[in-house]
């Protein structure tokens, strides 16, 4: 038996067990994330909580608006587009302006003051 196609095989097998990504919209005062397990919106500009999670090499945004929406999306996937990502952090201002604080590593991740 060959050995060393064997590995290749385990090795193209691990590689197809990665976690299927997902959708991302956005709006002037909204964020919708979609994936095989969740379909999540939260209006931006009304957000009362939004913190950076990180978990082991994961970071996450999670966020909670003032209807008591809740959101937790991938900080990769987020930034992913650039689009997206200035669109997102539009409302968040506009959310900060109205009251929302954040935690210092979220304000820095984001170069916000």
């Amino acid at each position: 038996m060959d050995h060393r196609r064997l590995h290749d095989r385990a090795g193209l097998a691990a590689g197809d067990l990665r976690l299927p990504s997902c959708s991302i919209g956005v709006g002037a005062d909204w964020l919708r994330v979609r994936s095989t397990r969740a379909d999540d919106w939260v209006q931006t500009n009304q957000l009362v909580r939004l913190a950076l999670e990180i978990r082991w090499i994961n970071r996450y945004l999670v966020m909670e608006d003032c209807d008591g929406r809740k959101l937790r999306v991938h900080l990769d996937e987020l930034r992913g587009n650039r689009r997206v990502i200035e669109t997102f952090l539009s409302g968040v201002r506009r959310a900060r302006s109205t009251g929302l604080t954040l935690n210092k590593a979220t304000t820095t991740e984001f170069g916000l003051r």
